[in-house]
């Protein structure tokens, strides 16, 4: 939780909010280079890593701005799954970092099945984000007593 609301409320905001989409690219440069390896036993996970780094995109260019238009709230309610989206893409991708830059061949198979079997969250985990933070104000009236 905490990690998360530091995450979102300083992080997200530090030089004028391109801090984090330098990190993008670099991790986008990691998911070229895995493409580009040739390596068959990466299986999908260039693709699989396209995907959720688009997903880490949207969800962070949507904290962004729900932040700089004041729903600090609404930005919050997004912490929790952006921090897991976050760490799920740049987790794959750093997997494949050290698949590609002359790894064991256990490294590319655990690159790959990261990439192939918890990669793939990131898609609802940018929904949750987007679109988490209504039902969650109204579970809270239902929840909290």
């Amino acid at each position: 939780g905490i990690q998360a609301i530091d995450l979102v409320q300083r992080k997200l905001p530090l030089g004028g909010g391109e801090e984090v989409h330098a990190l993008i690219a670099e991790l986008r440069g990691d998911a070229q280079a895995a493409r580009a390896s040739n390596n068959t036993e990466l299986g999908e996970t260039a693709a699989r890593l396209d995907a959720a780094l688009d997903d880490l995109e949207g969800a962070t260019r949507y904290l962004q701005d729900a932040l700089s238009g004041g729903k600090v709230e609404e930005a919050l309610a997004g912490a929790t799954p952006y921090l897991r989206l976050f760490g799920l893409a740049a987790g794959g991708a750093y997997l494949a970092r050290g698949a590609v830059n002359g790894g064991e061949a256990a490294h590319a198979t655990l690159a790959r099945f990261f990439a192939e079997n918890l990669v793939g969250e990131t898609f609802a985990l940018k929904d949750r984000v987007i679109n988490g933070a209504a039902s969650l104000e109204a579970a809270s009236k239902v929840l909290v007593v």
